[in-house]
């Protein structure tokens, strides 16, 4: 997901211009773009455990999508609150990320 929609985002003259501001914005590098796609595909499972380990709060709220067996049996050991939506019941325009049971049966 983060790939494709970088590399849709480079498609117009406006998003090439929004991924530039972005990186003037936070003093990267002009030529970050050019490894973005390679840095995202770098990050392993013990990535992802490290980080929630050291990085995550109790307050924090995070979404992580991906292969659930590499990354929650880590992330459950710490924090209890952990919430697993299947792909099927997964909503991306909705605040609490699930299908409506309306919606479910419309479907």
């Amino acid at each position: 997901m983060l790939i494709g929609s970088f590399g849709r985002a480079l498609e117009t003259s406006e998003g090439l211009v929004g991924q530039i501001a972005g990186l003037a914005l936070y003093g990267l590098r002009l030529d970050e773009t050019n490894s973005y796609i390679n840095n995202v595909q770098a990050i392993t499972a013990a990535d992802v455990q490290r980080f929630g380990g050291t990085s995550l709060h109790s307050r924090d709220s995070i979404v992580i999508v991906g292969d659930a067996k590499e990354f929650m049996p880590e992330l459950q050991k710490q924090f209890k609150d952990i919430e697993l939506i299947p792909i099927a019941d997964l909503d991306l325009n909705g605040a609490g990320l699930r299908k409506s049971k309306a919606g479910a049966k419309e479907q």
